[in-house]
């Protein structure tokens, strides 16, 4: 009777190991990073083309053989030196290099489908003498396609970013796409790269980003 009842809970104990090894287990980490919640920290380049106004002309800079110039209060400038200015300082079709950092919060809609919003200070160089170096703030809000549960997850964007130009004093908003691909660094988080291409009225841009997503 008893060798009976043991071949019993035996042969009933090797389907329940069976079915747990065969059964996917998500595990900690990755119900962690499927949380609706994500935030993220990044940094990254712009390469821009600006349609800047005439005051990012930097007066002091741009006019040849005069170094630092101090304009005495109601002073103004000859004729032939403002044109001479201007002509040197092609302000509406600037080209620049900005180093961008930021952060965003990141909200999963339903699915792959996820909402976010950030902001990024810009800090740009641009190629031509004689124009004003530029503080921008941009605040991104984007819908982003990807699954945040992969280990190696590839993501695709839609951007709409409105921008304040602080240093030129103006507004604007560009729209934009891009995409890349995320790799999980263990038990810390996520690092992306992506590339994405950006219009405005006053801008046309390229972003190169590097993005950290902890898994808290």
């Amino acid at each position: 009777m008893r060798w009976a009842l043991f071949l019993v809970m035996l042969s009933a104990a090797r389907p329940a190991q069976a079915e747990k090894y065969w059964t996917w287990d998500t595990g900690q980490l990755d119900d962690q990073a499927d949380r609706p919640f994500r935030f993220s920290a990044r940094t990254g380049l712009w390469f821009a083309t600006f349609d800047r106004p005439e005051r990012a002309c930097d007066l002091t800079s741009a006019l040849p053989g005069f170094g630092i110039l101090e304009l005495k209060s109601g002073a103004a400038l000859r004729p032939a030196q403002d044109d001479q200015v201007f002509s040197a300082c092609n302000a509406n079709n600037s080209d620049e290099v900005g180093v961008t950092t930021g952060a965003e919060a990141t909200f999963r809609i339903l699915g792959p489908l996820h909402f976010s919003a950030g902001l990024d200070v810009v800090y740009t160089a641009p190629e031509s003498f004689g124009i004003k170096n530029q503080l921008i703030f941009a605040v991104p809000f984007a819908l982003t396609f990807t699954w945040y549960p992969w280990a190696f997850r590839p993501y695709a964007q839609l951007k709409i970013t409105p921008i304040i130009y602080i240093t030129d004093d103006n507004r604007d908003y560009t729209l934009g796409a891009g995409g890349g691909a995320a790799y999980r660094l263990g038990h810390f988080g996520d690092l992306s790269f992506g590339v994405g291409y950006h219009t405005a009225e006053t801008a046309s841009i390229w972003m190169l980003e590097l993005q950290l997503h902890p898994i808290l």
